[in-house]
């Protein structure tokens, strides 16, 4: 995690508006903040316990440009469900995902980013937090082809082409986003 980090806070140092979504305790939000306090985080945290730790912790440092938004983000503005998951141990609270199949969990607020921006006149994201991009499972349907490789080269290259950002940094071993990295 230490490069993943470092990564972000290099990135961070120009960006004027940051997109940290799954803020969970807000670790990326504060270190945006950090390396750079004038810009402008905008956080999504759907679990209320710790959304609310977050907007405690950026009041007690009197961090106004940490925007806490107890919402989880999707494709569009309605309501999704909360599950949570507390780990084996039952105590990790920030493995919860959210489910938009009307499946139990508790209700919570979905928001788009398209109109999240629209309603703040945010025209870039400088910055997004690699949670953002929810993790899918691609099964094998042929043998020796890897689904998931190019499930994320796709989603990638829809990002980009969005033109909402500029930049995202994949961290991986594995040379398939050799190319992807060089776009």
């Amino acid at each position: 995690e230490d490069e993943i980090l470092a990564c972000w806070e290099s990135q961070a140092r120009s960006a004027r508006t940051v997109f940290d979504i799954g803020a969970n305790a807000g670790i990326f939000s504060l270190a945006a903040l950090a390396v750079n306090p004038r810009t402008m985080v905008h956080a999504f945290e759907p679990t209320p316990e710790i959304a609310a730790r977050l907007r405690a912790t950026a009041a007690m440092n009197g961090l106004s440009n940490l925007t806490v938004n107890e919402v989880a983000v999707g494709d569009h503005d309605g309501d999704a469900s909360l599950r949570r998951w507390r780990g084996v141990g039952n105590n990790n609270e920030g493995m919860n995902f959210i489910a938009t199949d009307g499946s139990d969990g508790e209700p919570v607020r979905l928001a788009s980013l398209d109109r999240y921006c629209a309603d703040r006149n945010i025209g870039r994201i400088d910055l997004l937090n690699s949670n953002a991009i929810q993790p899918v499972q691609q099964f094998a349907y042929t043998k020796g082809k890897n689904s998931t490789d190019s499930a994320l080269i796709i989603d990638a290259m829809d990002i980009l082409h969005g033109e909402l950002v500029d930049a995202f940094c994949i961290v991986s071993s594995d040379s398939d986003y050799t190319r992807l990295a060089t776009r």
